[in-house]
């Protein structure tokens, strides 16, 4: 068994790997093969040298992919849970319509961005408010666009094997003011971090997350998700295939692996 990461350096993959008792593997120039039909657990990898063939991945690089794109995870989400997931469109013409009718926009400038790399917001009415932005009342070009979605509560569901293992809910960090914190893109930057206490959702969450894995053929995945109390409704962002690990989400994912194994 090997574990094959993304990029050298990635914290993730030295605790899992060290969690699992194996050696990491680096994507470019790697001196391995693959004599022995080793399973190869790939942590984030979309592509990889096919100098040699593995017969055994955890996470193909072919899922890994469509996974990472954002445009395209959301066209395979799209055919098995067209209800929960946001309108999303690479029409700039249609998006500037949304934006007129008074919706939030969430641009993204990459479709493979990380933590939030690559978004933007759009509010049309920020501009009629006076509140100007570079753009001038015209959504700026992207490859892809988002409804925004106003969400209650918002979490991150590990699935491995098509189960549901362990799931995280996104909190303002207690130490934060409150005029500080952004609510509407939450991650580490803005204030948020990721509990496991105490966390609340329903049967919901569990089948949509296994079904958004499921769809991306992916073996494992890390599905964010928010819920919005007023359509009572949960609503898949991303599938992440390399997420951030610390603490019990490391053994959680070691013990897990393993069974597959």
């Amino acid at each position: 068994m090997r574990l094959l990461q993304y990029k050298k350096g990635s914290k993730s993959a030295k605790e899992l790997s060290g969690a699992l008792g194996c050696l990491r593997l680096s994507r470019e120039n790697s001196k391995f093969r693959n004599n022995f039909n080793h399973t190869i657990i790939n942590w984030g990898c979309s592509t990889f040298d096919d100098s040699f063939p593995v017969v055994n991945w955890i996470n193909k690089p072919s899922a890994v992919k469509l996974a990472s794109n954002k445009l395209s995870c959301f066209k395979a989400l799209e055919e098995v849970i067209p209800e929960n997931i946001p309108d999303f469109t690479v029409s700039r013409d249609r998006v500037q319509q949304w934006a007129e009718e008074g919706n939030v926009i969430v641009g993204r400038t990459k479709l493979t961005g990380h933590s939030g790399e690559g978004i933007f917001l759009y509010d049309h009415k920020e501009d009629m408010r006076g509140i100007q932005h570079d753009h001038q009342g015209v959504v700026p070009p992207a490859p892809l666009y988002v409804k925004y979605i106003k969400k209650t509560k918002e979490y991150r569901a590990h699935v491995i094997n098509g189960k549901v293992v362990d799931v995280q809910e996104k909190r303002k960090r207690s130490s934060v003011e409150n005029s500080l914190v952004d609510y509407r893109v939450r991650n580490s930057d803005n204030g948020w971090v990721y509990c496991r206490e105490s966390v609340d959702y329903g049967d919901e969450l569990v089948d949509i997350c296994i079904d958004s894995v499921n769809a991306l053929g992916l073996d494992f995945g890390a599905v964010d998700v928010i819920y919005n109390q007023h359509y009572d409704k949960y609503y898949v962002l991303e599938v992440n295939t390399a997420c951030g690990l610390e603490g019990a989400t490391v053994e959680v994912y070691a013990e897990h692996l393993r069974r597959m194994l």
